[in-house]
């Protein structure tokens, strides 16, 4: 696999200088989609995406009535993820299969007429190009109203089929600081996290981290942020 430039995740970049760790932070969309950070001969080819649910969440939470959720739904079949997924699987297949892949808003989607998973769809499209890899989840918020729901996920994808790559352990971590957001029917805590994947490549261990914090850029953000530094700092890892 090429090693393609790594630009927003400037943390990460330095921190796997430092110390070997590849951290992915994702704010909303300010992301570059390919990265590679290099602790051994092999180079580490990462990816992150942001799924996005496929509705303007602010007008349901706002008012969340039978008719903003329906609403909600039809954005989000109007917006076809499977067509996007296919697209994403594209894309990463274009850039020889990144090892790992950080998700942000890997919905779940439920309705009457069935469940729409964004984690799933997107792995068998993987999978259709010749590239298989597994999940490790986080689950965060469960919204549900009317027959309809959304669980929204943070994920990371590790490739399965790489002779030299295995994973060696997963973590999934909610955040200690999580934004409370008022509705009507009472707060809605976003029960954000992170994934830390401990990995091994060509005999080289490393820690990927995906996370999306907090959306709204509150004071939170930070914060967050501290808890995944603290929690590197407590791995004993190079």
């Amino acid at each position: 696999m090429s090693r393609l430039p790594c630009r927003n995740l400037a943390l990460g970049e330095n921190m796997a200088h430092e110390r070997h760790h590849v951290l992915a932070f994702v704010i909303a969309a300010l992301f570059w989609p390919f990265c590679a950070a290099v602790v051994s001969a092999a180079p580490i080819t990462v990816m992150s995406q942001n799924l996005y649910v496929g509705a303007d969440a602010d007008a349901v939470i706002s008012n969340p009535t039978p008719a903003t959720v329906e609403a909600a739904f039809q954005s989000v079949l109007a917006n076809n993820f499977p067509a996007r997924a296919n697209a994403i699987a594209a894309e990463a297949a274009r850039a020889g299969g990144p090892l790992l892949i950080g998700l942000q808003e890997a919905s779940v989607i439920g309705a009457p007429t069935g469940i729409l998973d964004y984690t799933q769809t997107l792995v068998k499209a993987l999978a259709d190009q010749g590239l298989h890899y597994s999940a490790t989840i986080l689950q965060g918020f469960l919204f549900a109203l009317g027959g309809f729901s959304v669980r929204d996920q943070d994920v990371v994808l590790a490739r399965s089929d790489v002779p030299d790559f295995r994973v060696i352990s997963t973590e999934a971590h909610t955040f200690a600081n999580n934004l409370l957001l008022p509705t009507s029917a009472g707060p809605l805590s976003l029960d954000a996290g992170y994934v830390l994947v401990n990995a091994n490549l060509d005999g080289a261990s490393f820690q990927f981290v995906s996370t999306h914090l907090d959306p709204f850029h509150t004071p939170l953000q930070p914060l967050q942020a501290n808890e995944i530094i603290a929690e590197l700092d407590n791995t004993g890892a190079p």
